[in-house]
């Protein structure tokens, strides 16, 4: 028998103070019957993901089925839960998920089951026991997990137990043997000359190939290869941007910018990507550890500590010669270099010495000049450390009295060679009429009272594993015009070549390490021998040498 809307109403003062609700009054005209099966439905959620588009296991399918499982187990489903195109193999990226175990939670969760579709759908966790902990977190807050495609019972118990281990297995398996045939699928493609993935903001196009190799087409900015059988390649940019290139990695590994400083000065300039965009500091920093700029095409050699990799670090698929080359090897060796040494590592005491040791085993005299080509901490940061340079030598291994003494000889050896060497330059440009002056303090030479030259000679250094000429820098307290340099040969007494450079040039762009192949950028400045370097200095005493 039902109530009436006037007995409802009539019936609300037997509840001093008690408001009904729309709900509850219209509870007062449902029958009997079926409001007492509304009250037996048990509430439940459901979690539906899926990984890419292309899977046949949409989360439509998903839901018809979890529906169908809810209609004959008494069940409302009353919240979803859903991670479309995401992986199962980490939670970090399913907020689906997170945001479904935070409600689990919560004091007020409406449900008391999560429906969902297999264990697969649950997670491919490359650790079973992750699959296994938030499954069971659910249970301590009262929410019991369900899969309605397994034949697996709500019920805990250990047949049920072993063969939800054993799914939780298997599904972790098939994603690893997925990915074994996509690397495997990947390394041949990229052995076959075609390349996967974004290029790097300047140096390259992406080109669409046909399956037989005989048409390409370039494809712009998000733009997808017109059919499934087309490959990708890379292909050069413009001449006028590889220049760019080429004088960002020559400017950084040459002078003492930095990205930001380099990224300002393109956009003052009015470089942009082939996009439009602004070239920003995070894609220099891209470009410059891009090994494609060297010919070199690499793939799977980042690692996260907190998911499973297809291969190791150590083991990246490296193809060379795969794309034609922008930049030569000994500036990308630089630049590599000088990434290493300018990042920001924090280094522990053990670690500083430890460095220090390998640096003394290889230079014994060595000094704090030379800590930076051993990719050692600057030597503020030992003095810092360990209160003195000269106390970490010790802590290391080395004999600090023995380093004092021997940095002292070297310093006056080397002063001795400079010294000989600006009177010998004086002698020959007297000798061809040329009158000059030696200051030996600044170690200067002026030239017919005009033209001043900072003398300038480097040594032979280790640059990690090379030997290279280190140009470093100096500071003066005399103005000068241009840089005179006198590489030295390994006997440290006699010249192998020389360089007269502009000092603005010298500041700003000339390398601060040198190979025994000099690069083209440079090229210009050398002088074989001798008899060059004095008429190129003639050129400069009568004013018609200045470039």
């Amino acid at each position: 028998m039902t109530c009436s809307r006037a007995e409802v109403v009539a019936a609300q003062p037997k509840w001093p103070g008690r408001h009904f609700s729309a709900m509850e009054a219209a509870l007062m005209f449902i029958e009997p019957r079926s409001l007492e099966h509304a009250m037996d439905l048990t509430p439940a959620a459901q979690y539906v993901r899926m990984s890419t588009d292309k899977q046949d296991l949409s989360p439509d399918l998903q839901k018809a089925a979890i529906a169908a499982y809810a209609a004959s187990h008494n069940i409302e489903v009353v919240a979803t839960y859903e991670d479309g195109g995401k992986s199962g193999l980490q939670i970090v990226n399913r907020a689906g998920m997170k945001r479904l175990l935070a409600d689990v939670e919560g004091r007020d969760c409406p449900f008391s089951k999560i429906l969902v579709y297999d264990i697969s759908r649950w997670g491919r966790f490359q650790n079973t026991d992750a699959s296994a902990y938030y499954d069971y977190h659910c249970k301590l807050n009262g929410v019991t997990v369900v899969y309605v495609a397994e034949p697996l019972s709500d019920e805990a118990s250990p047949f049920a137990s072993v063969l939800k281990n054993l799914k939780r297995a298997m599904a972790a398996e098939y994603s690893r043997e997925l990915a074994a045939k996509t690397a495997a699928g990947q390394e041949r493609v990229m052995a076959l000359g075609y390349q996967m993935g974004p290029t790097p903001c300047l140096g390259f196009r992406r080109v669409a190939v046909s399956a037989d190799g005989s048409k390409r087409r370039v494809l712009e900015r998000g733009e997808r290869k017109p059919r499934e059988t087309d490959r990708v390649s890379w292909a050069l940019a413009p001449d006028e941007e590889l220049e760019l290139v080429r004088r960002i990695f020559h400017v950084y590994a040459s002078t003492r910018v930095t990205l930001k400083q380099i990224a300002a000065t393109l956009s003052t300039e009015g470089h942009r990507t082939a996009n439009g965009d602004v070239i920003t500091r995070d894609m220099l920093s891209t470009l410059l550890s891009c090994e494609a700029v060297i010919g070199s095409f690499v793939w799977g050699r980042l690692e996260n500590a907190r998911t499973r990799t297809i291969r190791p670090r150590s083991e990246p698929i490296r193809i060379k010669g795969s794309v034609p080359a922008i930049v030569d090897e000994d500036t990308w060796l630089l630049v590599q270099d000088k990434r290493a040494a300018t990042g920001n590592i924090k280094r522990t005491q053990t670690r500083l010495l430890a460095d220090l040791r390998e640096a003394l085993r290889l230079t014994p005299d060595l000094t704090a000049r030379d800590l930076a080509s051993h990719g050692c901490a600057h030597v503020t940061t030992y003095r810092r450390a360990f209160g003195s340079f000269p106390a970490a030598i010790s802590l290391a291994g080395g004999d600090a009295n023995a380093m004092k003494v021997g940095a002292a000889r070297h310093h006056s050896e080397r002063a001795t060679v400079c010294y000989r060497f600006s009177l010998d330059v004086v002698q020959l440009l007297k000798e061809h009429g040329i009158r000059s002056t030696q200051h030996g303090r600044f170690r200067t030479i002026t030239l017919n009272d005009a033209v001043t030259l900072r003398v300038h000679p480097v040594w032979i250094a280790r640059k990690g594993s090379r030997s290279m000429w280190s140009v470093g820098d100096f500071e003066s307290i005399c103005a000068f015009q241009e840089v005179l340099i006198m590489r030295m040969n390994p006997d440290g007494v006699t010249a192998l070549d020389f360089f007269t450079v502009p000092a603005p040039y010298f500041r700003t762009e000339f390398p601060r390490w040198l190979s025994l192949n000099v690069p083209p950028t440079i090229g210009r400045f050398r002088l074989a021998d001798r008899q060059q370097l004095v008429d190129r200095l003639t050129q400069l005493a009568q004013g018609t040498g200045r470039r």
